[in-house]
């Protein structure tokens, strides 16, 4: 265990050093997409988009994370769970109405590397649904077994 502190606390100090250096040189923090980009002269672009160890399954971004617009226009289009699996654990989201009826699946996305789960705005036979208040539940179950809940606010 005292291995795997070190090489977080390692990996935390490289992680932070690397982050004033690219914005030093030239890079930018993307508040959008959680990470920081360089661009070199040769042309080529780096990111960073995870840095920590997680211990047990974890929400780490929840965006937007009260109200969404799927309008196409490129801001709030989504509904978005990023979160940290180090088990693998089966991670499962759904999306239901407020008298408890299941409106939709999340979708996993796991590009760039980042874990997550995203909800359209779309329910189960793909057509559009109302705006209103949904309730969002992970269900993560395999080496730990947990049931997360929250709302979002969708907005037509």
């Amino acid at each position: 265990m005292a291995k795997i502190n070190y090489l977080a606390k390692t990996i935390f100090i490289a992680f932070v050093f690397i982050i004033l250096e690219c914005t030093h040189l030239g890079g930018r923090i993307d508040d959008y997409s959680d990470g920081v980009r360089l661009e070199w002269k040769q042309g080529k672009e780096y990111s960073i988009h995870k840095s920590f160890y997680s211990e047990s399954f974890d929400i780490t971004r929840i965006r937007p994370d009260k109200i969404f617009t799927p309008n196409g226009d490129g801001w709030n289009d989504y509904f978005e769970i990023q979160y940290d699996n180090p088990y693998d654990a089966l991670v499962k989201g759904k999306i239901y109405d407020l008298k408890g009826r299941l409106v939709a699946d999340m979708k996993k996305d796991e590009r760039e590397g980042i874990d997550r789960l995203i909800w359209d705005g779309n329910g189960l036979n793909d057509n559009p649904v109302t705006g209103g208040l949904y309730i969002y539940q992970i269900e993560v179950s395999g080496s730990e077994n947990k049931v997360i809940k929250g709302t979002i606010i969708l907005v037509r």
